[in-house]
């Protein structure tokens, strides 16, 4: 079995209990894992370089087929001290006054909240780009601008206190992750048993 990649770190909330238990039922079997952008992940998977991805968008290319597991919260994050930082939700349309940090170009999520944005008419003028999701982090928490990721991917900073998590109102704030593959291939018996897991552990975070 080819490594499987994954392209966002919403999935290491359930990733750890996936793995152990795959690695429980297929110690034999050797599953590498990386992170990197969603953009990339599909390249590998059209590359043969891997049999399954983790993205967080659907499949943009037709080779390629993915199926949705897990499912999240799209949120705004500021640092302690915005003016956005007791309050529960705010108009998306206020982003535009806001330095905006993203992750790089290619980034599922990013393309998502831009979709969304601009379906709404909303065009940010001021974005300052970092080169993954922690630097985005890091950037809000030192008062550069603010950011909408997937509310998973902030829960220890918002615990810590050092981000706060703000809902967003007229505007679809879901934002699913899929498992994505090679169409017209098929796959292990291992790789279905993690494509199964998957799609349990996934189940079992959207009830939680």
């Amino acid at each position: 079995m080819k490594p499987c990649l994954y392209g966002h770190r919403s999935t290491l909330t359930i990733l750890p209990r996936v793995l152990a238990e795959f690695r429980r039922r297929y110690p034999a079997v050797e599953l590498a894992l990386e992170i990197c952008l969603s953009e990339a992940v599909e390249a590998k998977l059209l590359a043969n370089e891997l049999d399954l991805g983790l993205v967080s968008h659907d499949a943009r290319d037709p080779r390629l087929l993915a199926r949705a597991f897990m499912s999240d919260e799209l949120v705004v994050i500021v640092p302690g001290g915005h003016k956005w930082a007791k309050k529960r939700r705010i108009d998306p349309r206020e982003i535009a006054k806001e330095t905006f940090i993203v992750a790089a170009q290619g980034a599922g999520t990013r393309a998502v909240v831009e979709e969304r944005l601009l379906a709404l008419g909303i065009v940010v003028p001021n974005v300052m780009e970092f080169g993954n999701l922690e630097g985005a982090k890091h950037a809000v928490e030192a008062g550069l601008g603010v950011s909408v990721q997937a509310r998973s991917v902030v829960q220890r900073e918002v615990a810590a206190g050092s981000l706060h998590a703000v809902r967003l109102t007229g505007m679809d704030t879901q934002i699913q992750f899929f498992y994505a593959r090679r169409k017209n291939t098929h796959l292990t018996h291992a790789a279905r048993e993690l494509v199964g897991l998957l799609e349990a552990a996934g189940g079992a975070s959207r009830s939680a």
